[in-house]
C-alpha cells in the first residue's frame, strides 16, 4: 500500500522559505502554534535537552519542522493508532537523527484514550552502520530513564532479548540483524 506523506519539508513550488498565508504573516505559525501554550510547555518538557559535558553540553531545541514533524506524527497516530504507515520526509543536514529520537521517544510515552500505552516498543531500524551509531547515540543521549532503551549492536539473539523483554522500550538496530 503507498505511504501517505506526513510532513514535506520543501514548498510544492519548489521555492525556500515560508510558504504564502493568505491569512497573516508567514510566521503567523511561531504564535499560533509554537507559542500556544500547550505546544510550549511540551516543547520545554519533551525536546529541550541538554546534553552531557561529555558529549559537548549544548543544548538541544528543534527546529520548527522538527517539532512540526513529530507533534504531526503523534496526532495522526493518535488519530488512527498503531499499524499505519507514515513517511517523514527530511532533506540532508536537516536533523532527521534528531527527529527520529524526539519521535521514538515521545510514540514509546504515547497513551490511547484508556490510558494504556499504544505501543510496547519502538523498534528504530536503519540499513547503515555508520547511521546506526549516530542514531544510538542521538536517541540514547535523550534517554531519562535508565534502561528503556537497548541498543542492539551485537547480533540477532540480542535483538530477540530485547524484543521479548519487558524493560525497553525503544530498541535501535540495524536491518541487518
Amino acid at each position: 500500500p503507498a505511504i501517505p506523506a506526513l510532513v514535506t519539508l520543501a514548498r510544492q513550488d519548489g521555492g525556500a522559505g515560508n510558504p504564502p498565508n493568505c491569512d497573516g504573516y508567514a510566521t503567523a505559525y511561531l504564535w499560533e502554534q509554537v507559542w500556544q501554550r500547550d505546544a510550549w510547555l511540551d516543547l520545554l518538557g519533551s525536546f529541550v535537552h541538554v546534553e552531557a559535558a561529555e558529549a559537548g553540553g549544548q543544548t538541544l531545541f528543534p527546529r520548527f519542522h522538527q517539532w512540526h514533524a513529530v507533534t504531526t506524527l503523534l496526532e495522526q497516530t493518535r488519530v488512527t493508532g498503531p499499524g499505519t504507515n507514515r513517511l517523514v520526509q527530511h532533506s540532508a543536514g536537516s536533523g532527521k537523527s534528531n527527529t527520529i529520537a524526539w519521535s521514538a521517544h515521545a510514540l514509546s510515552r504515547l497513551h490511547g484514550p484508556d490510558d494504556a500505552p499504544i505501543f510496547d516498543k519502538v523498534v528504530v531500524i536503519t540499513d547503515r552502520k555508520v547511521l546506526d551509531r549516530q542514531l544510538q547515540d542521538t536517541v540514547a543521549g535523550l534517554e531519562h530513564t535508565p534502561g528503556t532503551i537497548v541498543r542492539i549492536d551485537e547480533n540477532s539473539a540480542q535483538l530477540k532479548a530485547a524484543l521479548e523483554g519487558h524493560a525497553a522500550r525503544v530498541i535501535i538496530t540495524t536491518l541487518q540483524k
